[in-house]
């Protein structure tokens, strides 16, 4: 086989591996700052 046959399916696996790692990232961090603008205008 060619190596541009493995391509399609290494490239839906590093998509799926950066969305899940990603959006776990995304989340945390937005909650992150929310708590933080939280606190600030808490003062």
């Amino acid at each position: 086989m060619a190596l541009k046959d493995y391509l399609p399916d290494f490239k839906g696996a590093l998509n799926s591996f950066y969305d899940e790692r990603l959006k776990d990232a995304i989340e945390n961090k937005s909650a992150e700052y929310k708590r933080l603008l939280q606190e600030n205008f808490a003062y």
